[in-house]
């Protein structure tokens, strides 16, 4: 609160914005509006129902109103309710003022000061009118090919014949009732578009004044309001809690579905990966097993047998006759003695 004078700039670009949004005459947002309300309730008219699209436009525009009005009341007037905050406060520098001074021109002279069909900026955004344009240039064949029909004017004199005549006097007559009933459909817009205007600015202002009385002048205790209607009061304040809703169903439901892929992926994919990986390394240990010890076992046991048999038996095969004649000598005694003792 109270920032109007600490931030002058603001204060006045915002104002002209929010009479711009709310709809105010002589602003751009009144143009906008009044187009949107108008061919809402000329299409309500011309079939007789579907007023309800009408009705929650009107219904808007005075929200809107006294919303943005709420917004310049508790920001730019009274007194600050966070006094620290306000003596922080300051007006921006120009690289946001300069803009939001260029914004706010434009939210007064883009509709040209009159309609939105007839202002300055309407020739910008109206459609070509392709018809009108080959008719006006003398394109009869083409005119017809887009939907305008000739008239006599359009028939050269020397080529025009009975039959002739009778083609283009069918197609005038034509023209005439079509004339007819674009008049009448004129008729409901023009009225309807006036309607919607005054609707408008009568909701516009309602909503200015009803957010004056509520929270300029302060004869609405809003609090008691609140306790008053405490149900309808949370449930704007939550946003008709979307966000809950959103966090408890698609938030939630996503990471369930993402836990339950993440389970999968690792106690099934990553399980029959990662014991296919063990069962091999049991399997390859047990063959390393077999190799070491009964493959190579057996090798290396026949080697070791005929190499320990051969260390034995080159101690008796020295080469020396000294060596055999001492077996030889011995082997005697020891078969004498064997015989004497049999």
């Amino acid at each position: 609160g109270g920032l109007r004078k600490k931030m002058p700039i603001t204060f006045a670009t915002f104002l002209i914005a929010t009479l711009a949004i709310s709809g105010v005459p002589g602003f751009a947002g009144f143009y906008s509006k009044d187009g949107i309300l108008g061919v809402t309730l000329a299409f309500a008219m011309e079939r007789g129902t579907h007023y309800l699209p009408f009705i929650l436009g009107i219904s808007a525009a005075a929200l809107t109103a006294f919303y943005m009005f709420r917004i310049i009341f508790m920001t730019f007037t009274g007194q600050p309710r966070d006094q620290q905050k306000f003596d922080h406060a300051h007006e921006s520098g120009w690289t946001m003022t300069v803009p939001l001074m260029i914004l706010a021109v434009l939210s007064i002279v883009a509709a040209g000061w009159k309609s939105a069909d007839t202002g300055w900026f309407a020739r910008f955004s109206q459609p070509y009118d392709v018809p009108a344009i080959a008719a006006e240039f003398g394109l009869a064949e083409y005119a017809t090919e887009f939907g305008v029909e000739p008239t006599l004017a359009d028939v050269p004199a020397e080529h025009t014949t009975a039959d002739e005549h009778a083609v283009v006097e069918h197609a005038a007559a034509a023209e005439h009732s079509a004339a007819g009933t674009h008049d009448a459909h004129a008729e409901i817009h023009h009225r309807a578009h006036g309607i919607a205007m005054k609707l408008s600015i009568a909701v516009a202002l309602f909503g200015i004044l009803a957010s004056w009385f509520v929270y300029y002048r302060r004869k609405v205790d809003t609090a008691a309001l609140q306790r008053k209607l405490s149900p309808a009061y949370r449930l704007l304040q939550g946003q008709y809690f979307f966000d809950e809703f959103y966090a408890a169903t698609v938030i939630r439901g996503t990471l369930w579905i993402a836990w339950l892929c993440a389970a999968f992926d690792r106690y099934i994919i990553d399980g029959i990966v990662n014991g296919s990986g063990y069962l091999l390394r049991a399997v390859s240990w047990i063959g390393g097993q077999i190799d070491n010890w009964v493959v190579d076992g057996a090798v290396n046991g026949v080697a070791t047998i005929m190499q320990t048999a051969g260390e034995g038996l080159r101690r008796f095969q020295t080469g020396r006759l000294q060596t055999y004649l001492t077996y030889v000598t011995a082997s005697a005694v020891v078969l004498v003695l064997i015989y004497r003792a049999l």
